[in-house]
């Protein structure tokens, strides 16, 4: 619901006769008295970040925080963002690790980058991480895959395979058995 004050009508009225005032409303002289005006500006930012890419919740709000957002401005503006739809964290998390998988990344790394973005997979993703890992080849044969289409130039192989896999966020114990087995078909 938009609220037009007594002295906005007037203001419009003086300036509709008045030549030389540009005759354009803006968005902002609608601004609703319930909804103050930095959590609009806050929400508009919003809505601009998430036109780009999918985000966290954190990720926007430490962006808010960064530009000087008052902390109660940005709980109104992320919990209206929730309510439209635009911040969703499990969503974000399901694209983000399935994007990783398809990337051949390793999963603790996966873990590990979610977590950096504010959200514990064990405990929001339902079935994580079995219902990714049945979409997606073992992350052994993923690892190994990784190390045949880009294998490491170094003189030492297998300690450049191991050191690719840690890079890429598989386990240690799980880039040694990928990378021994690498190794093995290169000799």
């Amino acid at each position: 619901m938009v609220y037009i004050t007594k002295e906005t009508l007037e203001q419009w009225y003086k300036d509709s006769q008045n030549p030389r005032v540009n005759k354009t409303t803006k968005h902002s002289d609608f601004i609703s008295p319930t909804e103050p005006k930095c959590e609009n500006e806050a929400f508009k930012k919003i809505e601009r970040l998430v036109k780009v890419r999918d985000r966290s919740v954190a990720e926007v709000t430490m962006r808010l925080e960064k530009d000087s957002y008052s902390s109660e401005c940005i709980h109104s503006a992320v919990q209206r963002a929730l309510r439209c739809g635009y911040l969703d964290d499990v969503r974000f998390a399901d694209v983000l690790i399935r994007s990783r998988l398809r990337a051949r990344k390793g999963l603790a790394g996966i873990v590990s980058e979610l977590k950096r973005h504010g959200i514990n997979p064990e405990v929001q993703l339902p079935n994580f991480p079995d219902a990714y890992l049945s979409l997606f080849p073992s992350q052994k044969d993923s690892a190994i895959a990784l190390l045949c289409k880009k294998p490491p130039k170094s003189k030492n192989k297998l300690q450049a395979a191991y050191a690719k896999l840690v890079r890429s966020g598989y386990s240690s114990s799980l880039a040694s058995e990928a990378a021994r087995e690498w190794y093995k078909t290169q000799e």
